[in-house]
């Protein structure tokens, strides 16, 4: 069995920047992301950087193709670069989903029991 300091469920902004910290912090830490596609979070993979991507496209007249071509390099280099910081840093970057089942506090531990799907 694996025993972590921190899980953590999603590789967004704040999920990337809090496992950052406590792995700096010396905790062993796991980050559970669902796919490989959403490392860095929505603003990396579907939001904001796509989409400003995909508006100075339109301004430099690039066609269509060009566009979704340009726009998935730049996702894509943003999305190896945050697991790259995470996972070469020692964070445990699991791709799986994960859901929380029980939650309870005995005194001062606490039992968190999570149900994990790997694929």
């Amino acid at each position: 069995m694996l025993n972590y300091d921190l899980i953590v469920i999603g590789f967004g902004k704040a999920g990337k920047t809090l496992a950052a910290k406590m792995n700096a912090a010396g905790k062993k830490v796991a980050v559970i992301e669902r796919s490989k596609a959403m490392y860095g979070g929505t603003c990396i993979n579907i939001a904001c950087i796509p989409t400003k991507t995909m508006i100075v496209a339109a301004e430099k007249g690039w066609s269509f193709d060009d566009t979704m071509k340009e726009r998935g390099v730049v996702t894509g280099r943003l999305n190896a670069k945050n697991y790259k910081m995470l996972a070469d840093n020692g964070v445990d970057v699991i791709d799986a989903e994960a859901h929380f089942v029980i939650y309870r506090f005995e005194s001062i531990n606490s039992i968190i029991n999570l149900e994990i799907s790997l694929f």
